[in-house]
């Protein structure tokens, strides 16, 4: 039998847990995202990245509202498949061993947690500012930049409204530890 490491993280309310493999040292755990810390790694991930297209290229503004609205599109895209996958993991729906357990009335009545399906609100208004400001084709620039900018904010609230989901299924409880009742020593 290989030595095998049990350990906790606590933060506020919530605890992550991970396991450590003695004899390897692999750590296998769900980490937690510090929402604050993601967006601060990607502004200064942003602003180099902003001062080398700025000194080399120009695009025109409709252009670039067009390129911040396909990304809110991606990004609704990339949410909508990591929230299944989310949900699948989280209503246990790839474990075989529970869902045997449980009737089929039971699983038929589960539902889709609710914490996440705002989330996506944040791309679709995106996409429907920039659209807007493509149909009605203002003559100064600075619509369209106003645009782009409610884009890219929406796709931040679409980016933490995931982070927030996963963080959720990473923290929570293990279910050993709700257990009730029976001799725990046998």
């Amino acid at each position: 039998m290989y030595p095998v490491w049990f350990m906790s993280y606590r933060k506020g309310d919530r605890v992550a847990y991970a396991t450590v493999n003695g004899q390897t040292g692999k750590v296998a755990a769900d980490i937690p995202i510090d929402s604050k810390k993601y967006i601060l790694g990607s502004l200064l991930l942003a602003l180099p990245i902003f001062l080398l297209l700025n000194f080399f290229f120009t695009f025109k503004p409709n252009f670039t509202l067009g390129l911040s609205a396909f990304l809110a599109v991606a990004t609704l895209i990339i949410h909508i498949a990591e929230i299944r996958k989310i949900n699948v993991r989280d209503q246990r729906m790839d474990d075989r061993g529970y869902l045997s357990r449980q009737s089929k009335a039971a699983q038929s009545s589960k539902r889709e947690s609710s914490a996440a399906r705002g989330g996506f609100l944040g791309s679709i208004i995106a996409v429907i500012a920039a659209a807007l400001i493509f149909v009605i084709n203002p003559v100064a620039d600075y619509w369209y930049y106003a645009g782009t900018i409610i884009a890219f904010i929406g796709v931040l609230f679409t980016i933490i409204a995931i982070i927030k989901k996963y963080n959720i299924l990473a923290t929570r409880k293990l279910p050993q530890f709700d257990r009730k009742g029976g001799d725990d020593r046998a």
